[in-house]
């Protein structure tokens, strides 16, 4: 299976920036806990606008160390919201993890950051480790190809259903 995404960098965060964040206050103490419920928050803490400016199939890219502790329900949202891939220099262990757990696309990519613009269309190609600026025609960034056993999670539909999948058989 080809694993490659085109969007639009929807946002472009930061070094450092938790996980947490994303949602807000307001997400973060919303008592509805359903993905669909908290799409409506994502990044409106920098942008109200924001979950009605997005794309289905956009993507976010980010600076170093990107992630946190509670980012479940940050990624969970972003994952309702429609995001395609997450393009960071680096994760925190646990947003890596956890991305991988939902089936949720995420890429290492030194240099992502100088690379693209929020705005820019970017295709993600996972198996081959490259990311191309289609906005600027020949502009391509080699990073980390994704891993056998993170693709067949991510074809498998999150780890559970992965998990499910390797015990029937």
């Amino acid at each position: 299976m080809e694993h490659v995404f085109r969007g639009r960098v929807a946002w472009k965060f930061g070094d450092f920036f938790h996980g947490d964040r994303i949602l807000g206050r307001e997400g973060i103490t919303d008592p509805n806990r359903d993905p669909e419920n908290l799409k409506k928050y994502v990044l409106t803490a920098y942008d109200p606008k924001f979950p009605r400016k997005f794309r289905k199939g956009d993507l976010m890219i980010a600076g170093r160390a990107f992630g946190g502790s509670r980012d479940h329900q940050s990624l969970k949202a972003m994952q309702a919201l429609g995001v395609s891939v997450i393009v960071a220099e680096s994760f925190s262990r646990v947003i890596l993890r956890r991305a991988i757990l939902y089936a949720l696309p995420v890429v290492e990519c030194r240099g992502i950051t100088a690379f693209a613009n929020q705005g820019d269309e970017l295709e993600v190609d996972l198996n081959a480790g490259v990311v191309r600026n289609l906005t600027s025609p020949g502009k391509e960034l080699k990073c980390s190809p994704a891993l056998g056993p993170q693709l067949e999670i991510l074809e498998a539909g999150g780890m559970i259903p992965y998990l499910r999948k390797k015990l029937e058989a």
